[in-house]
Formats: C-alpha cells, sequence, structure tokens
C-alpha cells in the first residue's frame, strides 16, 4: 500500500512538473514514463513537446524503451510523436534488435509493419536468424 502510493507521488510529480521543465528534462521524463509503461504520463510529457529521438548515456531512445518493454501502444505514442522507427544506440542495436534478442514477438511484428522495404528485408533476415539458431 505505502509503495503504491509513492509510485502515484512520482507519477503527479511527473505530471505536474512536465509544464515547467526544460527541454532536457522531458527528455528524461518520457524515457522514465516509457520505462514505467504509463500511456497517460507519456501522453502528457509528449504533449508539452518531448523530444523522443533524445538519447541517454547508452544511446537508448524513448522507442529502445518501450520496445524493451513489449508495449506496441506506447510504440504507437512515441512513433506518432516524430521517433525515428530503427535508430541504433551506443553498441548498434536497434529497437528491432531489442525486440528480437528478447523474442518480442508482437513488437517484433508492429515494428517491421512500421518500417521501410528495406527495413523489412532486413527484419526478415534477422528472424529467420532468430528462429533457426
Amino acid at each position: 500500500m505505502f509503495k503504491a502510493g509513492l509510485f502515484r507521488q512520482k507519477q503527479l510529480w511527473i505530471a505536474v512538473s512536465a509544464r515547467y521543465l526544460a527541454k532536457d528534462d522531458l527528455v528524461l521524463s518520457v524515457s522514465i514514463a516509457c520505462e514505467l509503461e504509463n500511456v497517460d504520463m507519456v501522453g502528457l510529457i509528449l504533449s508539452y513537446g518531448a523530444t523522443v529521438n533524445q538519447r541517454c548515456g547508452q544511446g537508448w531512445t524513448a522507442l529502445h524503451e518501450a520496445v524493451s518493454r513489449n508495449n506496441t501502444e506506447i510504440c504507437e505514442m512515441v512513433i506518432r510523436a516524430g521517433a525515428t522507427i530503427n535508430p541504433p544506440n551506443t553498441y548498434s542495436i536497434t529497437p528491432l534488435i531489442v525486440a528480437a534478442q528478447r523474442g518480442q514477438m508482437k513488437t517484433l511484428c508492429y515494428l517491421i509493419g512500421k518500417g521501410t522495404f528495406l527495413l523489412k528485408i532486413i527484419s526478415l533476415f534477422m528472424f529467420l536468424i532468430l528462429i533457426l539458431s
């Protein structure tokens, strides 16, 4: 019960402060909201102009976070807000690779559907490698 109350307070803080945060802080907030899988928070922070293609220290974007949580609803939100479909992180790991490595078929198929023709061909090749290994 106590833990849930603290979680709610954190959500409220982010929601209220999103209006007053600088753009750089909004970047961190949208990544946290994706990590928490809070659709309402993601929507609110994006409505205040958060940058969805900004990267953390490891090069992850908000889309990497959403994909790692297997949450296609949040993936759709950040893509609609202008997220690059398949950006590589510092180690050249793209959201598509994250989904494939974790066996997240729903998100993998979603990303393939959103990609370009070349991305679809590469994705099919990666999918076959995943299945055959």
